[in-house]
């Protein structure tokens, strides 16, 4: 079983985003971690886009067909925004009838993105809760995380 400061820290992290939740899991799964070895997981996630991690997930889960191909398009999505999308609304963006559908367009990216992490959340829950982290004990946690750094902000601001 995972120490609570590791547990805390790995909850913490894992709640984050996406790929932060396919990392933990994936990557601690079956194992006894310590705080370092979570950290040395981390450090290496850091560093890798989100295509080379579903690589590595795909060594380590069967994926579904539905699910790669809302990944690939969630993900190509995400690096045209990135990359493109100001780029291809330049003219757009000049008028309010062009910003209007950009905005249009954008909420349709984030349905997608919204699709995309649940689909995500299905590939990490299982290994999650074999870990024994259950979806009520999340919320618990990141409370007891949120009240920790404020008490932790408010005794370095009152010094």
């Amino acid at each position: 079983m995972i120490s609570w400061p590791v547990k805390s820290r790995w909850l913490g992290e894992a709640a984050v985003s996406p790929r932060g939740r396919v990392v933990v899991a994936l990557q601690t799964d079956g194992l006894q971690i310590t705080r370092s070895q979570f950290d040395t997981v981390f450090e290496r996630f850091d560093q890798k886009t989100f295509g080379q991690l579903m690589k590595d997930a795909r060594a380590k889960i069967q994926i579904p067909v539905a699910t790669e191909t809302l990944l690939a398009e969630a993900l190509a999505k995400r690096n045209w925004l990135a990359h493109g999308f100001f780029a291809d609304h330049a003219a757009a963006f000049m008028t309010e009838h062009g910003r209007v559908q950009m905005m249009d367009e954008l909420r349709g990216l984030v349905r997608l993105f919204q699709r995309a992490d649940g689909e995500v959340g299905g590939l990490y829950k299982p290994i999650l809760q074999r870990r024994g982290v259950t979806e009520e004990a999340v919320p618990r946690i990141a409370a007891e995380m949120v009240a920790g750094f404020l008490t932790a902000s408010n005794s370095v601001n009152q010094n």
